[in-house]
This record gives structure tokens, C-alpha cells and sequence, in this order.
């Protein structure tokens, strides 16, 4: 006869991994998520914001439809409209934050000197 307790013993499972170690090789995968996903878009948004401020009349601009211009007007109080002059008669209304880039400064260059041959 078989003992009642061999019966217990032959329908146990082996143990299961916990459910925090099933989602442990999960963390590498969500920190590279972050590293080249979240992190540069929150650092391209902050750039983005801090090229609208220093937003000028006279600036060379690109809106996100692709027209290229020149700053005429910034309207802080009427909802953020910057007036953009693309011909010498022609100036189009943009909210100021479809303005995609504004070229920066050229940088000066120090190496005016010829290279010795």
C-alpha cells in the first residue's frame, strides 16, 4: 500500500520564481528606455523653450511647415503670435510655438591664419 503522504509529495510543483524576479531583467530595458527615449526629448523640449525666448525682431526663423523668414513682430499678449515677414510684401501670423528653429549665432572663427607649408 502507498502512504497517504506520497500522494502530497508527487502533486507538489517545484518552486515558481517570485514575481518581482520575473520582472528583474525588465529593469535594464526600461532604463535604457529612458537613457534614449525620455531623456533627450525632455532635453530637445528644453531647448526648444529657450530658443523662443530669446526670440528677437530681426531673427532668422523656420516655422514647422518649412517657411523660412524673418522675425517682424513678437505679439506676447495676443496668445504668443510672432509676425514673420517672407517677402517684401508678404507677412504671415505664426503662434510662437510652430516656430521650429532659429539659426544661432554664427560662431567666429579664430583660425583666420593661413596653414604653413
Amino acid at each position: 500500500m502507498i502512504p497517504a503522504h506520497a500522494f502530497v509529495l508527487a502533486a507538489s510543483q517545484p518552486d515558481q520564481p517570485s514575481f518581482i524576479m520575473g520582472l528583474l531583467p525588465l529593469l535594464p530595458l526600461l532604463v535604457l528606455w529612458y537613457l534614449f527615449l525620455i531623456k533627450p526629448q525632455r532635453r530637445k523640449d528644453k531647448d526648444h523653450k529657450a530658443m523662443l525666448k530669446r526670440l528677437t525682431k530681426d531673427d532668422k526663423v523656420m516655422t514647422v511647415g518649412g517657411i523660412h523668414g524673418v522675425v517682424a513682430k513678437i505679439d506676447d499678449s495676443d496668445n504668443a503670435i510672432v509676425h514673420i515677414k517672407i517677402s517684401d510684401r508678404v507677412t504671415i501670423r505664426v503662434s510662437k510655438a510652430h516656430i521650429a528653429a532659429a539659426p544661432a549665432e554664427p560662431a567666429t572663427s579664430t583660425s583666420d591664419s593661413k596653414p604653413n607649408s
